[in-house]
């Protein structure tokens, strides 16, 4: 009768020991990004922000992620370089009929997590302000998705439900993730 309360013991010590095992080796469990590559994304942050701030189209599209351009190019029938061209001849004419008036992207509210599948990433809070070409000014907030490909940062805004549903197809990983809702 003595070894039953042992063995009981020993049963939920495994247990315990399994669950715990179990959460170390789920990475979105187990870790957020290093702080270098907290600065990483911060200095991405930056230089992003700086090229839609200045109007630097071809940059800005540079920081589109790879993975996400293939899958798009493949959506619409085409190259990822006609792709690339497509977007910035767009981001160009939109510029045209539409005045960014302040552009704000953040690491200060960033969300920080890694994906099942181990990947690092950052949910930044995204504020954009435009102006028509009548005066009217309309807003913006929504996120945008830091994601690390190739050991390079990647920034992509995730605005409405379709673009959505593009990121969850190149980055299946990501599935399960809550991404704040956008608001105009």
């Amino acid at each position: 009768m003595t070894k039953r309360p042992f063995a009981l013991w020993r049963m939920a010590l495994l247990g315990l020991a399994m669950v715990t095992s179990a959460l170390v080796a789920d990475p979105a469990a187990a870790r957020q990004p290093s702080e270098a590559q907290k600065a990483q994304i911060a200095n991405a942050v930056a230089r992003y922000d700086n090229a839609v701030t200045n109007g630097r189209v071809r940059e800005a599209v540079g920081f589109f992620p790879p993975t996400l351009m293939r899958v798009l190019a493949r959506d619409i029938g085409t190259s990822t370089k006609n792709t690339r061209a497509r977007m910035i001849n767009g981001r160009l004419r939109f510029g045209n009929i539409i005045d960014l008036s302040s552009f704000t992207l953040s690491t200060t509210n960033a969300r920080y997590g890694v994906t099942r599948a181990g990947r690092p990433y950052a949910l930044l809070p995204t504020k954009t302000v435009f102006r028509r070409s009548g005066g009217e000014k309309f807003t913006r907030v929504s996120t945008t998705v830091a994601v690390l490909e190739n050991r390079r940062w990647y920034l992509v805004n995730v605005d409405n439900r379709r673009q959505r549903q593009l990121f969850a197809r190149a980055y299946p990983d990501f599935r399960g993730i809550s991404m704040p809702r956008t608001k105009r």
